[in-house]
């Protein structure tokens, strides 16, 4: 009876799990005040990027080729947005990456020099969610000056967080 239970559970989960797969992307933003320098470095599954982005684009990203680059450059700079002190840094992309099987991570990097005091940062995050609406889930880990300041947490219901510091 026992293994009859376990069996069904086992089905269950690996069923659900199959109809009902993860839809997130995480990030680091990292932010340097003395230099200025900012970093985003951003998670995909590749699968969910690469058919978004050919949906939208009509490009095949898997191939890495300039066409694909603009793509994730102009699809990641309408879908996160950073607002420093009332400044707007323009994100260009600077490496692609596959980091596992499934996992592409895209790094964006802008210089926004006078950063010596962060007193507001807002970040509008809205990857992935006009794909997956319902589903989709957005991690961002802040760091300031190489140290962990906040974890947020996006999503359809809330794609704009504000942070004082």
């Amino acid at each position: 009876m026992a293994m009859s239970k376990l069996i069904l559970i086992s089905f269950i989960l690996l069923t659900n799990a199959f109809f009902h797969p993860l839809k997130m992307t995480t990030s680091r933003l990292s932010i340097d005040q003395a230099s200025g320098e900012i970093d985003i470095y951003t998670n995909f599954f590749q699968d969910d990027f690469k058919a978004h982005l050919l949906n939208l684009y009509m490009v095949d990203i898997s191939t890495l080729d300039q066409s694909a680059k603009d793509a994730m450059q102009a699809y990641i700079q309408q879908n996160f947005l950073i607002d420093i002190n009332k400044s707007q840094p323009t994100f260009e992309l600077k490496k692609i990456q596959i980091i596992d099987e499934n996992v592409i991570q895209v790094k964006m990097s802008a210089l926004l020099p006078g950063l010596e005091s962060i007193e507001k940062i807002n970040i509008t995050n809205t990857l992935l969610l006009d794909a997956f609406p319902k589903e989709q889930e957005n991690i961002v880990h802040l760091r300031v000056d190489k140290q962990e300041t906040k974890i947020l947490h996006f999503s359809a219901q809330e794609s704009i967080q504000s942070i004082s510091l």
